[in-house]
């Protein structure tokens, strides 16, 4: 009698279609957010600059200074940039955690971490978007 649990030890990482998926996704969804920050990066970081100096800055509320980098604008690639370098560790870290134990439930509970950080990355690039 056969179970999937005793099916995956002995299975390579890149014959798991569950692997593919979880890992196929977080990257895809990544990607799509770089290109949409590519197309709208000049909008976007003059939208996040001009409400940070119409707020006055993040530190207006506390201090009636304005902070020093309150007209500089922000970069919006580094919200792509942290969803690449999540999905680079991830993938490493369920890598390891999936071939040499065939632990293969804490690699999966890794790679859907990674898709879901690649998801938490499209919320504040939407918000902008939604307010240009």
């Amino acid at each position: 009698m056969s179970n999937s649990a005793t099916e995956k030890v002995g299975q390579p990482l890149w014959q798991d279609r569950a692997a593919q998926v979880s890992l196929g996704l977080a990257i895809l969804l990544n990607l799509i957010l770089f290109l949409v920050v590519l197309l709208a990066h000049q909008q976007l970081n003059e939208a996040v600059t001009a409400g940070s100096v119409a707020a006055g800055g993040i530190s207006g509320a506390v201090d009636p200074a304005p902070a020093p980098n309150a007209g500089a604008p922000f970069n919006v690639l580094i919200l792509p940039i942290i969803g690449l370098v999540s999905w680079i560790v991830g993938g490493a870290l369920g890598a390891y955690y999936y071939s040499p134990r065939a632990d293969a439930p804490m690699a999966y509970i890794v790679w859907a971490a990674v898709a879901l950080i690649g998801l938490a990355t499209w919320v504040p690039v939407l918000s902008l978007i939604l307010k240009l």
